[in-house]
């Protein structure tokens, strides 16, 4: 497709032709699979969820038309693939802002994880850079790739082709455990309504941009939300003088923890700015979620329309239990299993997989019996309330992954109890992004420095003694008078 673009410095215009690929269409999740992103406050923000935000928010005119120039959105996290084929439902023929142009792409596909560096490896002396995240940020934003890797994201050190899809394509080749390195990540990148062909940067159109993080819990992700938003401004910047006479064209929001009430606010907020003329970009990092709804699923032999055109239960109409025994067979993909086992052997990491269920009335423990795959599930309290979701944990080790099926079993144990279900969930819990690979050394995160160690060697021996002895009896006590 040949497209003449025009890139404007200061107020001369000079015309390029640049030829791109066709639009990527996203891949789609089955009947019940969902993807989440993880919040500091504990919450989710289900792929369908984070569609009907933006959705909702983006400004209609009097014809319904939806009022903006574009969209781009990048998820850093495990899983991310699943969020975006809700985001090209949304810009899709049924959706509810139809034929806007976009562009998205994700750290993994929708059922694997995603990696980035250790804490440990980020703070080793001699690396390159400190600012190190996850992989596929970095090799989007990143001032290097690794420690002996100096090459810095796309965005950066005017690599940019200025073209997103392509600058996204080329940060998939560029990813230090993509596929054209260790091959333990696979990027996804997808587009719709022209988006092939959408620039960071275009004459006359301006910017309103969330750079966001959600838990937060290790150096890497306070990085990618460093790194991205220095490249942003770095890409729509026109420098000091230019800015302060005619002030800046672009707005980023950062959200270095962001809870699932702020980062609804931030996107409602991004979007009162929207009009034909300005893009809004969405980057979001963090620990990502797989969740599969077993309403959804019971519902898909006569699905119900959504004017969002999004494949959701719908809430005003429940499930109701009253059997003596309700029997649920399903089966999750591959990915579970793998991400439990990955994270399970990440020190500081655990995986909490729990069932999430919310009722229209109080669930009375003693009137029902709960099994997953034969495993008693308790609730937290005797007494669930109404209309609130309640997580009940079940161990990893007992999920089954396929081809292999689970069985959820709900036994009423009191004639006359039922459950009125709005909501019928399995979910991951939150999974950090895994460590990547790297060559052990010591104070690496399997080779921690011991208490007496110190010399810091990773061994305790004369030496360490030397130090205690030379230091023996010597005192910094403040003394009281």
């Amino acid at each position: 497709m040949l497209k003449i673009t025009k890139y404007s410095v200061a107020i001369c215009l000079i015309l390029s032709v640049s030829i791109h690929a066709a639009d990527t269409p996203a891949p789609t999740q089955g009947v019940g699979e969902h993807s989440a992103i993880c919040c500091s406050d504990g919450k989710n923000v289900r792929d369908t969820e984070l569609a009907k935000w933006i959705c909702d928010s983006i400004p209609k005119d009097e014809y319904g038309v939806c009022q903006v120039h574009d969209v781009k959105i990048m998820v850093s996290s495990c899983f991310g693939g699943g969020m975006l084929d809700d985001i090209q439902r949304i810009f899709g023929p049924s959706g509810c802002c139809p034929g806007v142009p976009w562009v998205a792409g994700s750290a993994s596909q929708a059922n694997e994880t995603s990696r980035g560096w250790s804490d440990e490896y980020i703070k080793k002396d001699g690396n390159k850079s400190k600012d190190l995240g996850d992989n596929w940020t970095d090799a989007i934003a990143g001032k290097a790739q690794s420690g002996t890797r100096s090459e810095s994201g796309v965005l950066r050190d005017g690599q940019s082709s200025g073209n997103v899809k392509q600058d996204l394509e080329s940060a998939r080749a560029r990813d230090d455990s993509g596929p054209n390195y260790d091959n333990l990540e696979h990027p996804v990148v997808a587009s719709g309504n022209g988006g092939e062909n959408i620039k960071w940067n275009e004459a006359w159109v301006k910017h309103r941009a969330i750079v966001a993080g959600g838990a937060q819990t290790n150096q890497r992700h306070h990085n990618d939300v460093k790194n991205m938003r220095e490249a942003l401004e770095g890409i729509w910047g026109d420098g000091r003088i230019w800015e302060y006479f005619f002030g800046k064209d672009y707005d980023i929001v950062t959200l270095d923890g962001f809870t699932k009430d702020t980062l609804k606010n931030a996107v409602e907020k991004a979007c009162e700015g929207l009009d034909s003329d300005t893009q809004l970009v969405l980057f979001i990092d963090d620990h990502g979620a797989m969740e599969f709804d077993l309403l959804e699923y019971i519902d898909s032999l006569s699905p119900i329309s959504d004017p969002y055109g999004l494949p959701e239960s719908d809430p005003t109409s429940p499930v109701f239990v009253s059997a003596d025994v309700s029997s649920f067979h399903f089966t999750l993909n591959s990915g579970w299993q793998e991400a439990f086992n990955q994270v399970s052997m990440q020190p500081g990491d655990e995986a909490e997989p729990f069932i999430e269920i919310c009722s229209a009335d109080a669930i009375e423990q003693a009137d029902w019996n709960i099994t997953f795959n034969g495993y008693p599930v308790e609730f937290p309290e005797p007494i669930l309330p109404p209309e609130r979701k309640i997580p009940l944990l079940i161990p990893w080790q007992i999920i089954n992954s396929d081809p292999v099926e689970n069985e959820l079993v709900i036994e009423r144990t009191s004639p006359t109890a039922t459950m009125e279900l709005y909501c019928l969930n399995i979910s991951t819990g939150p999974i950090n992004g895994i460590w990547k690979p790297h060559e052990p050394f010591c104070g690496d995160e399997t080779h921690p420095i011991l208490p007496a160690d110190f010399n810091a060697d990773c061994m305790v021996d004369l030496d360490d003694f030397a130090i205690f002895a030379q230091s023996w009896l010597d005192d910094t006590m403040v003394e009281y008078y």
